[in-house]
C-alpha cells in the first residue's frame, strides 16, 4: 500500500512540473547584431583641410519567442575620433517579424587634427521593447580610420626676458610645439652664434614631442667679463622637423639681459684700540693712554711718604732714650 502511494506521488510530482517551473523562452529578449561592411578606411587630411569618410553596415534583429512582443526600437549611437561629428542614417530603426535587418551609413568628418597613423570608430544599438519595458544595449561593431600624417614646427618668440650677470652661466627656456599630427623629433641650432663672441651657448640636443603637444626647450650657456653690462642680448633659435620629405622650420628668440656682477663688501673696520693694548698702558684712539714711560710727570715709589714719618719717628723716639740715660 506505502509504494503504490508513493508511486502515485512521483507521478502528480512529475505532471505538475511543466507548470511550476516557467519557461526560458517564455519571455526572452531580443537578439541583435550590428556589423560594417568595411573594416578600415582611409583619410587624406592635411593640415588645412579634413575629409568626409563613409562606412555602409547592417542592423539584424532576431524577435523574442514571446509572442507578447510586437516591435523593437532601437537608437543608433556612434562614436569616432575625440568627439568627431558623424551623421548616422537611419538614426532611428524599428523591427518586427517581417523586418528584420535595415541597413545604415555611417559618415565621419575626418578633422584636421586626426592624428596620425588611425583612428576607432564604433556604432551600436540602443534597443527596448514594445510593449514592455526590456531594453539594453547591443555589441558594437568596430571598424578603422587611417589617416595621412603631416608636419611642422613652432617655436614662441620672446615671451620674457632672462636676467644674467657678467662672467656667470645662464638658462633660458623658448616653448617648442609640434604642429604636425604624428611623433616627431626636432633638433635645434643657434643662428647668430657670430652676434656673441665669448660667450658659450650650448646647441639643445635633439627633441621627440608627440602630436599637437608643446615643451619648454631649455638653452644654458655662460656670459663672458666682458660683456656689456645693463644691455639686452636676443639669441635667435631655429628649429627642424626630421621627416616629411623637405625639412619644415620655425625660429624663435630667447632675449637674456646682462647685469653687473655684485660688488665686493668693503673691509670691516679695524677693532677699536689700535694695536689691541699689547702695552700695559696702551694707546687709545687719541694716541695717549695712561701713566707709561713716555709721560713727563715725576716718579716717585709706592708708599714713600710713610718711610719718612716713620724715620722720623724713630730719630725722635731716639733722642729721647739719650736724654734719659744721662
Amino acid at each position: 500500500m506505502f509504494k503504490a502511494r508513493s508511486i502515485a506521488a512521483i507521478l502528480l510530482l512529475a505532471l505538475a512540473l511543466p507548470t511550476l517551473v516557467p519557461s526560458t523562452t517564455a519571455i526572452g529578449n531580443p537578439m541583435i547584431a550590428v556589423a560594417f561592411d568595411q573594416s578600415e578606411m582611409h583619410a587624406a587630411i592635411t593640415r588645412d583641410q579634413g575629409e568626409d569618410v563613409t562606412f555602409t553596415g547592417l542592423v539584424q534583429v532576431q524577435m523574442p519567442v514571446n509572442t507578447d512582443t510586437q516591435s523593437v526600437i532601437v537608437d543608433m549611437v556612434a562614436q569616432c575620433g575625440d568627439n568627431w561629428s558623424y551623421i548616422l542614417e537611419p538614426e532611428h530603426m524599428v523591427f518586427n517579424r517581417s523586418v528584420d535587418s535595415i541597413p545604415f551609413n555611417l559618415t565621419v568628418h575626418v578633422p584636421t587634427t586626426a592624428t596620425y597613423p588611425s583612428e576607432q570608430v564604433s556604432v551600436w544599438a540602443q534597443y527596448r521593447v514594445s510593449p514592455g519595458i526590456f531594453g539594453g544595449i547591443s555589441q558594437p561593431a568596430i571598424s578603422m580610420i587611417t589617416v595621412d600624417q603631416y608636419w611642422g614646427i613652432g617655436l614662441d618668440h620672446t615671451s620674457e626676458t632672462y636676467t644674467a650677470e657678467a662672467g656667470r652661466s645662464f638658462t633660458a627656456f623658448v616653448s617648442v610645439e609640434n604642429t604636425g599630427n604624428g611623433e616627431d623629433t626636432f633638433s635645434f641650432e643657434v643662428t647668430n652664434r657670430d652676434q656673441f663672441i665669448g660667450w658659450t651657448i650650448a646647441t639643445p640636443d635633439p627633441e621627440t614631442v608627440d602630436a599637437f603637444d608643446r615643451i619648454d626647450l631649455a638653452l644654458t650657456g655662460s656670459v663672458p667679463d666682458s660683456a656689456a653690462t645693463g644691455t639686452y642680448y636676443t639669441i635667435n633659435v631655429r628649429g627642424t622637423t626630421q621627416g616629411g620629405g623637405a625639412p619644415m622650420t620655425d625660429t624663435g628668440d630667447i632675449r637674456i639681459y646682462v647685469k653687473a656682477p655684485p660688488q665686493d663688501p668693503s673691509p670691516p673696520p679695524p677693532p677699536n684700540g689700535g694695536d689691541g693694548g699689547a702695552n700695559a698702558g696702551g694707546t687709545n684712539d687719541t694716541g695717549t693712554g695712561g701713566q707709561d714711560s713716555t709721560s713727563t710727570q715725576p716718579h716717585t715709589l709706592p708708599g714713600s711718604g710713610i718711610l719718612a714719618v716713620l724715620f722720623g719717628v724713630a730719630a725722635i723716639a731716639s733722642a729721647g732714650i739719650r736724654r734719659k740715660r744721662t
